[in-house]
């Protein structure tokens, strides 16, 4: 793949990939754009919002977000694992984060939302990621008194065994392409609290839920409680593999549809 794209380079063959539906400095985005869109010769996004917003009406590719299923599949013994490790009482609720700590991600307001939950339940939060705003984060967490039930477990390659040892997913983000976490998260048979910034085309399986930032946190919180599954959480994320494949974002399928666009282009200017 690394010798196609250095051979496309060279004959003037220029891809882009949308990963966003926004971006911070909107101003400068707007002035330089049309320079972009001349010299942009191969158009790539994960989700038709995030192409919609990088290249307008121009036509594009959309290559999903594809994961390996099998690795994110709920597994009793990596939930008991992760809670061994944590030292998580069974009783207590597992809200889960996964993200880099940043202000697009919006972590400020999601320990505020979960300070309400305590405030219903007997909870914890785990947080997966690092980041620049990570200080931040902490400090609103000692602020309101909850430090002894928030987790920050850093920048991690076993990110498959906590969503097993979630029990619900926030992530209250103002902007995001196709957060390829929330396929995984979806995988993994957890119900999902979104902003409504993000893109309904995540909602896979019907277990994500879309709430406006615009709701106050104890609304959220309460939303949250009620939609936690009682059920059997294996069979739901079995039926949740099995509809995001059929959705189309299985990475094996991926890798080939982006190869075939590389091959297709580089044949067409040689």
């Amino acid at each position: 793949m690394e010798l196609f794209a250095a051979k496309i380079a060279g004959c003037g063959f220029r891809i882009a990939h949308s990963h966003s539906t926004s971006c911070k400095y909107k101003a400068i985005n707007k002035l330089l754009t049309p320079l972009f869109w001349l010299f942009c010769t191969g158009r790539i996004a994960c989700s038709a919002e995030s192409g919609k917003w990088m290249f307008g009406k121009r036509k594009f590719l959309i290559i999903n977000n594809g994961i390996n299923t099998t690795k994110f599949k709920f597994d009793l013994n990596k939930r008991l694992n992760i809670k061994n490790i944590y030292s998580i009482n069974e009783d207590l609720i597992v809200v889960g984060h996964v993200g880099e700590f940043n202000n697009v991600k919006n972590q400020s307001f999601l320990v505020s939302v979960f300070s309400e939950i305590l405030k219903k339940k007997n909870a914890v939060l785990m947080m997966v990621g690092k980041g620049n705003q990570e200080k931040a984060v902490v400090e609103k967490v000692e602020s309101l008194g909850i430090k002894d039930n928030v987790i920050f477990v850093g920048a991690v390659d076993n990110v498959s065994d906590c969503l097993s040892a979630f029990d619900v997913i926030i992530m209250p983000s103002f902007f995001e392409g196709f957060p390829l976490t929330l396929v995984e998260e979806q995988a993994s048979g957890l119900s999902c609290f979104v902003s409504d910034c993000i893109t309904k085309e995540t909602n896979l399986t019907g277990n994500v839920h879309f709430l406006s930032l615009k709701t106050s946190e104890s609304d959220w919180a309460s939303a949250v409680l009620e939609g936690i599954y009682e059920g059997n959480r294996s069979a739901i994320s079995e039926r949740s593999i099995e509809l995001i494949a059929k959705r189309g974002y299985s990475i094996q399928n991926e890798i080939c549809k982006l190869e075939n666009y590389y091959i297709k282009n580089f044949k067409s200017i040689k």
